[in-house]
Parts: C-alpha cells; sequence; structure tokens
C-alpha cells in the first residue's frame, strides 16, 4: 500500500516497528547521549519522513552514514522494506 493510503495509525505503527527493529539495535556503546539524540534525528529524517523527496531523503541518510560511521546492511534493508510494504494493512 502506498504511503499516501496509509492512515495515521499505521504509519505510527510503522515508524515506532522502525526504530524498535532497526534504530534501537544498533551500537551507540562508542557514542555520546548527544550523539544518539543526533543519530535518531537523521534516522527519522532519513527513513521515516515521508513527506521529503528522495533527493532530500538521501541527503539526511548519507549524514546518518557520515555520523554513525555504518551504513544499513541488506538484513536491515530488507526488514524496513518489509515493514514499509506491510504498513497499514499491505500485503
Amino acid at each position: 500500500m502506498a504511503y499516501a493510503d496509509w492512515s495515521s495509525e499505521g504509519y505510527n505503527d510503522f515508524h515506532d516497528a522502525a526504530f524498535d527493529e532497526i534504530f534501537n539495535n544498533l551500537d551507540f556503546s562508542y557514542m555520546s547521549e548527544i550523539d544518539i539524540a543526533a543519530a535518531e534525528e537523521l534516522f527519522e529524517q532519513g527513513w521515516l519522513n515521508m513527506h521529503l523527496p528522495s533527493v532530500e531523503k538521501n541527503m539526511w541518510r548519507n549524514a546518518f552514514y557520515n555520523h554513525m560511521n555504518y551504513q544499513l546492511t541488506p538484513e536491515e534493508w530488507r526488514i524496513y522494506r518489509e515493514l514499509y510494504e506491510t504498513a497499514d494493512g499491505g500485503s
């Protein structure tokens, strides 16, 4: 189901699941609380802000990669795509 057809509850479920299954499983042991907060904002904008054009999303994603010195693995991308595809009752 396309994002434009999601309900607010569907988006919130997707958002929370992405944080739980992807972001919260990243290694932050080497980061300060301030750096973790910045990483959270970058993740939010790069992967969860559905109102941004893809060029801007990619800018945020690259900033996240630079900040974390880490790129999402193929497995993390698979989880993200599955969460997106099943959000708000999609198949």
